[in-house]
């Protein structure tokens, strides 16, 4: 009877033990899965590709904050994953730093958020840096005298399709 007892318990033991690791390694490979998700970003966004005829002087004024805002929707959260952790789209969160400097240049110094500026000032270095755009830009802007060349076109990712995926996932949370 003892013995019967104890192999009981170590049957038990050995099923709990197996079951525990199970769902760990289950836990696991989510997680793993939602790391590769946010390595990799939305994965569903085709990136065509649209010419883009650069204009510094028509939108996106410092005192335009409302159209600023508009180019991070939600603050450009996505929700992943069976438990929707929160992700912030790299191309919007650029967006939101840019807009969060433009924000600091027209407050007074006493009032700017140094270390939100701090952050963005950084993580946009980092991720053009990491990006490590080669195109050949115009040394003489185009408002001076004999511009080099006034008419700078690039090829560009289509953010449209950027702003459709972000959509999509926010729907269903916010």
């Amino acid at each position: 009877m003892h013995q019967r007892t104890i192999l009981t318990m170590l049957l038990m033991l050995f099923l709990t033990v197996s079951i525990c690791l199970k769902v760990a390694s289950i836990n696991s490979m989510t997680r793993n899965r939602i790391a590769d998700k946010a390595r990799h970003g939305l994965g569903t966004v085709e990136k065509k590709e649209v010419l883009l005829l650069f204009d510094n002087w028509t939108r996106y004024k410092l005192n335009s904050s409302l159209e600023w805002a508009a180019l991070y929707p939600g603050n450009g959260v996505v929700r992943l994953g069976p438990s929707q952790d929160p992700y912030t789209v790299s191309m919007m969160h650029q967006l939101r730093c840019l807009d969060q400097i433009r924000q600091d240049l027209t407050q007074p110094k006493y009032s700017r958020e140094i270390g939100r500026t701090r952050h963005c000032m950084n993580y946009l270095r980092e991720t053009l840096m990491c990006r490590g755009d080669t195109m050949l830009d115009a040394y003489q802007y185009t408002h001076k005298i004999k511009p080099v060349r006034v008419d700078v076109i690039r090829r560009c990712h289509d953010w449209r399709e950027v702003y459709q995926n972000v959509a999509e996932n926010q729907r269903g949370w916010l």
